[in-house]
């Protein structure tokens, strides 16, 4: 198991480093055969007082720490703020997902995550808020090399992860997210 930033991940996987990779659609490469299997929604972390929902235009009138380039989340963050010809003021471009939290939490800025980085954490301590206006999301696909070789353990492996990711989602366990596999709520996508 190796836990590297999905842009690394696609590339091991082509070399044959890895044999399969849970990776955001964006980092799809040519040579992989991908399905999308959720979609989840990003969150504005550390914002206090904001309620449920919170509009990309309010975090440009705050701090924020932001991922630092190349990441998914920051791609999804930039092309919406160039769409709504947003500026937001950077105090810090970080490239762990952990340090940003903290940083938040620490009151330096708001950042932006998904759910899942702050699932363990009390709303009183972490305040976060489903970013709308426009919504963003990013959407999570499991991957394999097209070359590999589809060995039994492979495919038991695939199987478990398409398994426990739209379980995690169905019970509520993975917030803001939605499925996107067959007996999900929508289709599966390949790419």
């Amino acid at each position: 198991i190796d836990e590297t930033p999905s842009v690394q991940l696609g590339e091991l996987l082509l070399r044959g480093k890895l044999d399969v990779a849970v990776l955001f659609r964006e980092n799809v490469l040519k040579g992989m055969q991908a399905t999308v299997l959720v979609e989840e929604d990003l969150y504005a972390v550390g914002v206090p007082d904001c309620g449920a929902q919170i509009a990309l235009r309010t975090l440009a009138r705050r701090p924020m720490v932001i991922p630092a380039r190349p990441n998914s989340l920051r791609k999804v963050l930039d092309a919406a703020c160039a769409a709504e010809k947003i500026e937001l003021t950077v105090r810090a471009e970080v490239t762990s997902p952990h340090t940003m939290l903290q940083l938040a939490m620490a009151g330096l800025g708001a950042t932006v995550l998904p759910w899942s980085t702050t699932a363990d954490l009390p709303e009183s301590v972490v305040p976060r808020a489903r970013i709308h206006k426009p919504t963003l999301t990013r959407a999570i696909a499991v991957a394999l090399a097209t070359d590999a070789p589809l060995s039994p353990a492979l495919r038991a492996v695939q199987s478990l992860l398409h398994e426990t990711m739209t379980t995690l989602v169905a019970t509520g366990r993975w917030r803001g997210a939605r499925c996107l596999v067959p007996g999900g709520r929508g289709a599966a996508r390949r790419v």
